[in-house]
């Protein structure tokens, strides 16, 4: 058990009589245990030490190609051990190339293989690897480098089951369109041959682990089925990424 260092804090009237109302005989039980419960939990939001990778079967070899001078899987990983990423999980289908992608991920991280149709089933099936704060899914085909302290900064303020990468595109068309009300996310549109925004999806996203409340057996799609739920939830916010990025799928 860690060792305790007593300190002194002062704080709000109204705010100590918030924590006040949540002690108890039970989880609870002093002021002091009070609030350094809700001091971790509150540090927890701000920290995201979990990732996702989501590969498709045809996208596997691509990871292993040369890509300025090192594998796409490495620069992926060289993005998320410089956002202090602890935990990665690479996940696709079984195939010929999955040991080479599990000697190139040790010991930084591991493959898991699932032949489940469908992203939202997928992570899913692994949510009990991903309980204890936000986490990070990505896609595997796009080489990125961006500012991701930003995205989580906004994600935990905005206390959204869900944020979303965003990027603004000349031809929407190409992407599928998100349609926002200030950084709220209030619909989806596929691609089509006119676009009613040039706001597009960067494949990159933070959840909370109380996502997996709104995926059952008909949730199939991240895209076409748990995003839209989000949305009309109003439980998805939108985050303009910058820097380094490259669709290579």
């Amino acid at each position: 058990m860690p060792s305790k260092v007593k300190i002194s804090i002062a704080l709000d009237e109204d705010l100590l009589r918030l924590v006040d109302a949540r002690v108890d005989d039970a989880t609870l039980s002093s002021r002091s245990q009070a609030i350094s419960f809700f001091l971790r939990k509150g540090m927890m939001e701000f920290m995201v030490e979990k990732a996702v990778i989501l590969v498709s079967k045809e996208h596997q070899e691509l990871l292993l190609r040369k890509v300025r001078g090192k594998t796409l899987l490495e620069h992926h990983l060289c993005f998320l051990e410089k956002n202090k990423i602890k935990e990665i999980i690479l996940l696709t289908q079984a195939s010929p190339w999955v040991k080479m992608l599990e000697r190139e991920l040790r010991p930084r991280g591991r493959v898991v293989e699932l032949d489940i149709p469908g992203t939202a089933q997928i992570l899913w099936h692994i949510k009990e690897h991903l309980e204890g704060g936000s986490f990070l899914v990505m896609s595997g085909d796009t080489l990125l480098d961006i500012d991701l302290g930003q995205m989580i900064k906004k994600h935990a303020k905005a206390d959204k089951l869900a944020t979303i990468g965003l990027m603004s595109r000349e031809k929407p068309m190409e992407y599928g369109s998100v349609v926002l009300d200030d950084d709220l996310v209030i619909a989806f549109k596929e691609k089509s041959t006119t676009a009613n925004s040039y706001v597009v999806n960067a494949g990159i996203y933070l959840f909370k682990p109380e996502i997996f409340a709104l995926i059952d057996r008909h949730t199939t799609s991240l895209e076409k089925d748990l995003f839209p739920k989000l949305a009309k939830s109003k439980q998805m916010i939108g985050s303009f990424i910058y820097g380094m990025y490259e669709h290579l799928g």
